[in-house]
């Protein structure tokens, strides 16, 4: 179910969260989704946290870094899962926020971890895009390498 407001964007999927039945909600604003455009220059980046939410489910955090390096916020899913049904919820809902905003969302580049799920949705989603490798991540893994 989608809702939009004067203010406040949101999508959710209704379920236990469980193996077969995932919960999703994704959230954002009117006002934080004017960066969404991608006409304007830069690139998006996704990544999750485990350690918000108090049953452990990922927050998945979707931002964009312009030219002039700043960080926009532009939405937020809690997921039950990280599996890649749930990065395409993630990326439909993203695509119908900003047809109901009339923005173009396309994405030259995403950059984000290795993880398979969010690179395999991005590229079924956005054809297009060119995946990215997070810097801090190529960095903690080219550590690992060397120890």
């Amino acid at each position: 179910m989608a809702s939009i407001s004067n203010e406040v964007v949101f999508e959710y999927v209704q379920s236990d969260g469980s193996n077969d039945n995932h919960l999703n909600i994704c959230l954002s604003s009117v006002k934080i989704l004017s960066n969404l455009d991608s006409s304007i220059p830069g690139a998006y980046h996704i990544d999750g946290t485990y350690k918000l939410i108090k049953n452990r489910f990922p927050l998945i955090v979707f931002v964009k870094t312009g030219i002039n390096q700043k960080l926009h916020v532009l939405a937020f899913c809690i997921t039950s899962k990280e599996q890649e049904e749930d990065f395409i919820f993630f990326y439909r809902s993203l695509q119908k926020m900003a047809d109901l905003l009339e923005k173009d969302f396309d994405p030259n580049y995403i950059v984000q971890d290795a993880c398979n799920a969010s690179r395999n949705a991005a590229i079924k989603f956005f054809p297009d895009t060119n995946i990215l490798m997070c810097y801090f991540h190529v960095l903690l893994n080219c550590k690992k390498k060397i120890k």
